[in-house]
């Protein structure tokens, strides 16, 4: 009971920990820094051996580093810890300065003379303290660069051991008494069953449940008889292959249905190897990707193929319901479920203010891959499609293998579902042979996916399934699954589905007792589900998956929850930047010039503030890239605010300590090489709120504009960008600081031409700010 009671947070703690040591370990392999830290100690220790055996050292323990403190200088105040870093921050001066002065002979004409220069005429050791201020900088935020070390060093080894070997001998515990409970099979499934509700004590997902003594319509929210007359229609439809569409509509009712027919020609199904996908066009299609990662929804090409073939005589009569305020329902069976999926999205995309349709399939294939759902999910559009699939259905599943694997078969399979013949002789066969090939490659698909969920990182699974080809297509929506025995079974996650398609189609399984739903909660309710999922034959395999997505759903929602709680800590900072731009604008100066300076304290405190913020935007950049947030999150408008807030207010910043520290020569300009993810992501968030054209939103990165042009005045660009000014201005996304007298973008603008200036269309907003 303890081990039970303690296992979670143990668990927890050895994750946290073993992440923190993760990811110290690979700061102190990547930070630069760090590894010229090492080399001066090497080098320290060479000169204090010199003559002995141990002056010519290639390296050394970093046991060694614990000792650094002892050494101490003949005075007693200076150790060799205090050296060494001495050393490595004067290094750094040393290449700070010589950047600086190679820079200002290469663009004295922009930059004025050598101010920022060290004198040849200082003594030596005025010329190292000189050094050394220039090169603090460079470590000042060493604390924030190395902060995952510092959780790593707080690590407490003989905790940490004692913890992992008492989970260790506690695991084996229960391992030898599930061996000893082999003797009985009855008793064996009981005490199965006990362990797993001990270890997993974890719910089957919530989107699961059970219609087997509800109406049709009442586990959906939707009328019974608007499912039955589209399923009715949809297999008139399909049995209509001369018909481009069937619609169905009369003056008393609310609703018009579109149903499509079906077709049995391989090429309309597969048009290229392995699976046959195509990315979308995001002219048609502009929601379908992922707005952070820029990754574009594939959709299967065959099938998009026939639904631009078809749209343009039924946009008349789409138009015509809208105009009715009519219910629109799309649907369609087998590969016309396609169709009607395709219609129903490209409805949301033209029609998304104003109605809402749906969408009923029956036996549809799978159609697009995992950001097609994640783009519907983002969207909230993913509860207008509803897919009902019967248990042993293979068209549900068919596009889980390659077409190599089925090329042979699904002519025979097509030409039967066209003619309604008999299943026997060759066409049995091949029917044998399909299902087997699928089912063979949707091992595979959920396999894969099932580790991902368990977050099984065994590199000889994964390197033994990269040879073998996975489909991209995922299910989206809800589905409906018919057991066959009366029940029908409601998911509304997609890995949960996915793991479905494939154990509840097997045609062989083991009815076991099943693991416990939930470890409260109604039992009788438990009960009632867990019977029905026997009558889909779900292993306790498939349930371990199905308790495996709930677990990551509710992983996001509790990651989401972490972000939020930050939120408070992102508009204090965002305060208090916004407090230290007034202060600078009361002195006349720019907070963007101020920063790049940085020669009082408030500049300090607003960098700290500065790396307090990109902290917190970097994890959640990190987060959004492995999909650990809701599909929600990138289209929440609180969010959209608060970073194009934060992007507005801070890239200035992050800009003046790029061009200080003079990266732009060893990286690159900023904006093409130095602009951190952060402000990338946010930008996007905007732009795709505001339907606006991608990169049209980079008001925050003026000053990065400004200090090209003073390296290399594009005449081009610089049109470009006086008009950005005039337009960011009017709209109150500049303000008034950058046209101080002493702005970095006021001294540029004042190098052009008089002619130019002159006739410039900023040229009354700055005699204006003048005057």
């Amino acid at each position: 009971m303890l081990f039970r009671s303690n296992y979670d947070s143990e668990i927890l703690h050895l994750k946290e920990s073993l992440q923190a040591l993760d990811l110290g370990c690979k700061e102190l392999r990547t930070r630069g820094l760090f590894l010229k830290l090492l080399e001066a100690i090497l080098k320290a220790g060479n000169k204090m051996n010199a003559g002995t055996s141990r002056g010519n050292a290639q390296g050394f323990n970093l046991s060694t580093l614990r000792k650094l403190s002892d050494v101490k200088s003949t005075d007693g105040k200076t150790t060799l810890l205090h050296f060494v870093v001495e050393q490595v921050i004067q290094s750094e001066g040393r290449r700070c300065v010589f950047n600086q002065n190679h820079s200002l002979g290469r663009n004295n004409s922009h930059r004025g003379k050598n101010g920022d220069s060290i004198s040849a005429s200082l003594t030596a050791e005025d010329r190292d303290r000189e050094y050394l201020k220039v090169g603090l900088p460079a470590v000042e935020d060493l604390s924030n660069k190395f902060s995952n070390v510092k959780k790593a060093a707080a690590i407490e080894y003989d905790s940490f051991s004692n913890m992992c070997s008492s989970l260790t001998s506690h695991v084996a515990e229960i391992r030898q008494l599930v061996t000893r409970c082999a003797n009985s099979e009855k008793d064996k499934r009981k005490r199965i069953r006990r362990e797993h509700a001990k270890l997993l004590n974890t719910e089957i997902p919530q989107e699961v449940e059970n219609m087997a003594s509800a109406r049709l319509g009442e586990g959906l929210s939707m009328k019974e008889e608007l499912i039955k007359k589209a399923c009715s229609l949809a297999m008139k439809a399909y049995n209509s292959p001369e018909k481009t569409y069937l619609v169905e509509k009369s003056r008393s009712s609310t609703d018009v249905i579109f149903s499509f027919p079906g077709f049995w020609s391989v090429n309309d199904w597969f048009t290229r190897h392995p699976f046959g996908e195509k990315k979308i066009d995001l002219a048609q299609f502009p929601s379908l990707r992922s707005i952070g990662t820029e990754e574009v929804a594939a959709v299967n090409e065959g099938f998009l193929n026939r639904f631009q073939a078809i749209l343009p005589s039924l946009e008349n009569e789409v138009e015509k319901a809208v105009k009715e305020r009519k219910q629109i329902v799309f649907t369609g069976h087998s590969s016309a479920g396609a169709i009607a999926i395709l219609m129903t999205v490209w409805f949301l995309e033209k029609y998304m203010t104003d109605m809402r349709p749906l969408c009923f399939t029956f036996g549809s294939p799978l159609v697009a891959d995992c950001i097609f759902n994640h783009a519907l999910r983002r969207q909230d559009w993913s509860q207008y499609f509803t897919h009902f699939v019967m248990r042993y259905d293979i068209i549900p599943r068919v596009f889980l293998a390659p077409l190599s694997f089925i090329e042979r078969e699904l002519p025979t399979i097509l030409h039967f579902l066209k003619h309604k013949l008999l299943m026997q002789g060759p066409i049995g066969e091949a029917a044998s042979a399909l299902y087997v090939n699928v089912m063979r490659h949707a091992s595979a698909t959920a396999s894969r996916a099932a580790c991902h969920l368990m977050g099984n990182t065994n590199k000889l699974s994964e390197t033994l399934l990269s040879f073998i080809e996975l489909s991209p297509y995922r299910p989206f929506g809800t589905y409906v699954f018919c057991t066959g025995s009366g029940e029908l079974v409601v998911v509304r996650n997609p890995d949960a589905i996915l793991q479905i398609l494939f154990y509840a189609s097997q045609l062989t399984s083991e009815v076991e007792e099943g693991i416990p739903l939930s470890s409260d909660g109604d039992a009788a309710g438990n009960l009632t589900i867990d019977a029905v999922l026997n009558n889909l034959g779900l292993s306790t395999r498939a349930r371990l998956c199905l308790c495996a997505a709930g677990e990551l759903e509710r992983q996001k929602l509790s990651n989401e929850d972490k972000i939020n709680k930050k939120r408070t800590d992102i508009e204090k900072g965002l305060q208090i930047l916004e407090g230290y731009k007034t202060r600078c604008e009361a002195r006349g100066i720019s907070y963007y010039d101020a920063f790049k300076l940085s020669k009082d304290t408030d500049d300090f405190n607003a960098n700290v503030k500065r790396l307090e913020l990109a902290g917190i935007f970097d994890e959640i950049m990190e987060m959004l890239k492995r999909y650990e947030l809701p599909d929600q999150f990138e289209g929440q408008e609180d969010w959209i605010n608060i970073g194009t807030t934060y992007r507005r207010i801070v890239e200035p910043l992050d800009i003046a300590n790029y061009y200080r520290h003079l990266k732009n020569e060893d990286t690159g300009a900023y904006m093409t090489k130095g602009r951190p993810k952060r402000y990338r992501c946010t930008q996007k968030w905007l732009e795709y709120a505001l339907k606006v054209p991608a990169g049209s939103s980079w008001e925050s990165c003026f000053w990065a504009e400004v200090e090209e042009l003073c390296l290399n005045p594009v005449k081009e660009r610089v049109f470009l960008l006086e008009k950005q000014v005039e337009t960011w201005f009017s709209k109150g996304q500049l303000g008034n600081d950058i046209f101080f007298e002493e702005s970095t973008f006021i001294k540029w603008w004042s190098t052009l031409p008089q002619q130019h200036r002159s006739e410039s269309c900023i040229s009354k907003l700055i005699n204006k700010a003048r005057n």
